[in-house]
């Protein structure tokens, strides 16, 4: 399915296979954005470096990409992504949000199997990314621009960020669980890029003075997929708050901040339900 713009809305994208892409947001010169929300993408099988393409800046939001399978062998110049690639384009951003990134996967090659592959200018939040043979989220050598807020990454096979950006770079990596991941839940190419995370929950040595912490999220059930925050996790009311968040929700509909400081991470813990008294 090729588009330069325009909207795919409530679709569900399943069993297909292609020697493209499954979706690529091609160029088009004059079109509007495009912006793929409310759909399924699952168990498809294609053939080109990424079962969602951006050759230009496109809108994902409220997605479930899950078992999608890449056949493409890694050439040493266009590395096959599992679920999402988003190419250089320039000054403008695409933008992911509320999404459930899942037990995507590759054929073969070293390089194949991440979830998420930038090359620059991205902006990911709110999402869930879990279960794939390589890592969650890869960047490119000269990645710049990235914002990239408010997501779980856990329980990927080798790593769950790989920084591979040259320092001197601009980008922010916040309130992000990056945890279970295999032999490293961060890979950085060069130590300056630590300074890219603020607010993150990482068992990798992050600077505590930029509001990073290492200890076990809590998760309420690994096993079934189950990343939300269970009662006592250190992540409750431990991040940061930025504009977007406060008429905005979590990746459950639920309201994104619930206390003082949004919780790190995609979902926002909330006390069980019950009777509130008030006194006078």
């Amino acid at each position: 399915m090729n588009t330069c713009g325009g909207t795919i809305r409530d679709t569900t994208i399943r069993q297909n296979y292609t020697d493209d892409s499954t979706i690529r947001v091609a160029d088009g010169a004059g079109s509007p954005i495009a912006v793929i929300t409310n759909c399924t993408i699952m168990s498809n099988i294609f053939a080109f470096i990424g079962c969602v393409y951006f050759a230009v800046p496109a809108r994902l939001e409220h997605c479930d990409i899950m078992y999608n399978e890449s056949t493409s062998a890694d050439d040493g110049v266009n590395i096959p992504v599992s679920a999402i690639y988003i190419a250089s384009i320039g000054s403008a951003k695409s933008i992911i949000r509320n999404c459930r990134i899942m037990n995507n996967s590759a054929a073969s090659a070293v390089n194949n199997g991440m979830a998420v592959w930038i090359a620059s200018n991205a902006v990911i939040e709110n999402c869930l990314i879990s279960g794939h043979d390589k890592g969650g989220v890869r960047t490119g050598t000269n990645a710049y621009g990235m914002i990239l807020s408010s997501c779980t990454i856990a329980n990927n096979t080798k790593y769950g960020v790989y920084m591979n950006t040259d320092a001197g770079y601009t980008n922010a990596v916040t309130n992000y669980i990056i945890y279970t991941n295999g032999t490293a839940d961060i890979t950085n190419k060069v130590e300056a890029c630590t300074n890219f995370f603020w607010y993150c929950c990482a068992s990798n040595p992050l600077p505590a003075s930029q509001g990073n912490i290492a200890s076990d999220p809590l998760f309420e059930g690994i096993s079934t997929n189950n990343y939300r925050l269970a009662a006592g996790s250190p992540c409750i009311n431990r991040g940061i708050n930025l504009p977007w968040m406060i008429n905005d929700v979590d990746l459950d509909g639920k309201k994104r901040i619930m206390m003082r400081n949004v919780d790190i991470g995609a979902y926002e813990a909330w006390p069980p339900s019950g009777t509130i008294f008030y006194g006078r």
